[in-house]
């Protein structure tokens, strides 16, 4: 989105004081300055709507109404949504650039970690009404895998001794992660159940 906007507006600020330079009238000048000024204001928040609006997919009747009958009020079926959609867009993230590097995707396929993550995320999604048990994998495991596998890949290029060595300690701390990941997991499943039994009790 900001390629899209900063481009357009930086050749069109070349041209525009292209003409300014050879107009002489103070009048004219900050006529067409006025203009610029609206055309790229309206640009941007043309693009900046647009882009937010494609973010999360539209709510459909069925999923409304699959929201409804899982206890969320519409306030809440808003925010479920937009936490589900953030914490979707850090799992495909996560997901490719574990394919990086081949020792990285080896420690990623011993915890079954593309299952593992998309699991997780479906149930949630699933029981929407248990969000709050999620609270670890959802604001503090995935974003800080998410941290140390980013900070992994960039520490690639230069490949040097130090980053090297950074790279395994790195990889010891998202190993680390993931089994917490796992144990998160079967407790959200543990804590899910429980809960889904005592109501129909």
């Amino acid at each position: 989105m900001f390629r899209k906007v900063i481009y357009p507006s930086i050749l069109f600020l070349i041209i525009l004081s292209f003409i300014l330079w050879q107009v002489d009238s103070p009048i004219i000048k900050i006529t067409l300055g006025s203009i610029s000024f609206i055309i790229i204001f309206s640009f941007y928040y043309f693009f900046t709507k647009k882009d937010t609006q494609s973010a999360i997919p539209k709510l459909t009747t069925s999923k409304r109404d699959y929201y409804t009958a899982h206890g969320l009020s519409p306030r809440e079926i808003t925010f479920f949504r937009h936490e589900m959609n953030t914490l979707k867009q850090f799992i495909i993230e996560i997901i490719a650039w574990s394919q990086k590097d081949k020792r990285l995707s080896m420690l990623f396929k011993r915890y079954q970690g593309e299952a593992l993550l998309k699991s997780y995320f479906h149930s949630i999604v699933q029981y929407p009404e248990h969000l709050n048990n999620a609270g670890k994998f959802i604001y503090q495991s995935i974003p800080k895998l998410h941290q140390l596998i980013k900070h992994y890949n960039q520490l690639s290029i230069p490949n040097t001794t130090n980053n090297i060595k950074e790279q395994h300690v790195l990889r010891r701390d998202i190993d680390q992660l993931m089994a917490r990941i796992q144990q998160e997991y079967t407790q959200f499943n543990v804590e899910r159940k429980i809960t889904n039994d005592n109501n129909k009790e």
